[in-house]
């Protein structure tokens, strides 16, 4: 087009009364195709998405009582120490002023011991059992039913240091010779 032919054009949109450019959707009119991908050939029908499940309050379980049996009791010299046999088999040596699970070591004498829990004491002889009741205040709850001798704990001890011992011996061996 020309200059001299634009005012004709004009002039003929105004005439017939043209309809205007349609109007261009904007682009947040299209969400719906990319939330819903219609060109997906597995696509669902759109549902609702389902509220969040309500929590539910599960009790707590009970509190598990832990249990302390005095083995036995060491003295030389200055030194006394209480030797404590857990829940776990596992044997702890303790000494005076030391704290185990939340209990203090007063004194260690040939009878037993005494241990301060929160503020008050309790004695302990040798071969007594001590439990929380699952709520963490020590007492004395009788003797052991098969009271662990601390002799007996400490060998073991001895002997699993003496196998792994000898097992890294046994692999340092067979390095030197080339196996």
């Amino acid at each position: 087009m020309n200059w001299q032919t634009t005012p004709i054009v004009a002039c003929l949109a105004v005439c017939l009364q043209l309809p205007a450019a349609p109007k261009v959707p904007a682009f947040a009119d299209y969400e719906i195709v990319l939330k819903r991908n219609v060109f997906d050939a597995n696509r669902q029908p759109y549902r609702e998405p389902e509220p969040p499940p309500v929590p539910v309050d599960k009790p707590e379980p009970p509190p598990v009582a832990k249990t302390l049996t005095l083995a036995g009791v060491f003295m030389a010299d200055a030194r006394s120490l209480a030797l404590f046999v857990g829940g776990d088999e596992a044997c702890t040596n303790v000494a005076v002023g030391e704290e185990l699970a939340g209990l203090t070591i007063l004194a260690v004498d040939s009878a037993g011991a005494r241990l301060k829990a929160g503020e008050k004491s309790i004695q302990v002889a040798v071969g007594e059992q001590l439990s929380d009741g699952g709520k963490g205040e020590w007492s004395v709850v009788g003797r052991a039913a098969q009271a662990p001798s601390a002799k007996a704990v400490v060998d073991e001890q001895k002997a699993a240091s003496r196998a792994e011992l000898l097992k890294r011996m046994m692999e340092r061996r067979k390095r030197e010779i080339g196996q």
